[in-house]
């Protein structure tokens, strides 16, 4: 079983002898996709580093998730892909000991890295949870789209859909051992018939239910937001109450000499005032509707996450990268505000005129 790292937080590896007295650490850092093997290949080598201990100290410590996560590159076009690599660090220390001067290279400890991160309580190199991959129990689905549950294949068992106390699914989950299928996205388009609860069984037999409530129709065209969120994993959430777009431009200007000295004339129909360097970039402010205010978390990681793409569920399947510029929220709660809702604040992630070179 391979310890996860989230690499948008540190992750630090120590290493030190067994015996005597340390002179060095040399650290290999093999980073790959595919199939988890135990001798990496000499390709997959990225990083040699070299550390001498400090003070009196007797070991070292990398901090190794900044080297990482230079290779683990998300992207979303509507297809949910597993984004994960294996990350396989090799010591050789050098030690002192009974006058003379040895090696050692402890066996090396496969490490499967997602694009996560943890809070600051929750310590660190922190693993996080092993099943679903998502921290709200309460799901929000549209009566025309798939709910999407990503789960950490090696430690998840099934996936099973009821309709109350009725079974209409089971999604028997394997592990084949490699990065394209460690983070398993489970789609509801397997099921036959209506259901209102997902049960991921996981570890030595331990469920977790998640409730799945369909959202109240809406005179607006929906909008799917799907994010990375704090454990790697690509996740949907909707938008599905009123939402407007705005167009802001930027130019630069500068004054033409118009005149013809020869004849000593200007057309007063040529632009005095020029403009260049147009460029507009598109906004949109879209809102939730009503919701639990146990979805506050979700609300949090979709605001701390830095791959965003928005969707609107016309029938394009246009999917489009933006930002959220909602730079503050102050989180509600059914006891103090009765109604949660929230309206976030989007900037596509592109200029609206085509000036890619």
């Amino acid at each position: 079983m391979a310890t996860k790292i989230n690499v948008r937080s540190p992750f630090y590896v120590k290493a030190s002898p067994t015996v005597g007295t340390l002179v060095s650490v040399q650290m290999e850092l093999y980073i790959y996709t595919g199939v988890s093997t135990a001798t990496p290949s000499s390709s997959d080598l990225r990083y040699t580093i070299t550390k001498t201990p400090l003070d009196s100290n007797n070991y070292v410590v990398f901090e190794i998730s900044e080297l990482v996560r230079d290779y683990l590159d998300i992207e979303f076009d509507g297809t949910y892909t597993s984004y994960s690599i294996w990350v396989h660090p090799k010591f050789t220390i050098t030690y002192n000991y009974v006058g003379g001067q040895y090696t050692e290279t402890p066996t090396p400890i496969n490490y499967i890295a997602l694009d996560g991160y943890g809070y600051f309580t929750d310590s660190i190199n922190p693993e996080l949870q092993r099943d679903a991959l998502q921290s709200n129990l309460i799901i929000y689905k549209d009566e025309n789209e798939d709910v999407i549950l990503p789960v950490f294949a090696e430690d998840t068992n099934t996936v099973k859909y009821y309709q109350d106390a009725t079974l209409r699914h089971t999604v028997t989950i394997t592990d084949n051992g490699n990065t394209n299928q460690k983070i398993q996205y489970i789609s509801s388009s397997v099921v036959t018939g209506t259901f209102n609860k997902i049960v991921v069984n996981y570890g030595a037999g331990t469920d977790k239910t998640f409730t799945v409530e369909e959202l109240q129709c809406s005179k607006y065209t929906p909008i799917k937001a799907t994010f990375v969120n704090k454990f790697g994993a690509l996740q949907d959430m909707y938008l599905d109450r009123k939402n407007t777009e705005s167009l802001n431009t930027k130019s630069e200007t500068y004054k033409s000499a118009n005149i013809n000295l020869s004849t000593l004339t200007y057309d007063v129909n040529e632009h005095q005032k020029r403009t260049f360097d147009k460029m507009g970039n598109e906004t949109i402010v879209a809102n939730t509707g009503y919701i639990s205010d146990t979805h506050n978390e979700v609300i949090k990681q979709l605001m701390l996450s830095e791959q965003v793409w928005l969707e609107k569920l016309d029938g394009t399947d246009d999917v489009f990268p933006v930002n959220v510029t909602t730079q503050s929220l102050q989180y509600k709660t059914s006891v103090n505000d009765k109604l949660v809702q929230y309206t976030l604040n989007f900037e596509y992630a592109f200029d609206k005129i085509n000036n890619v070179r």
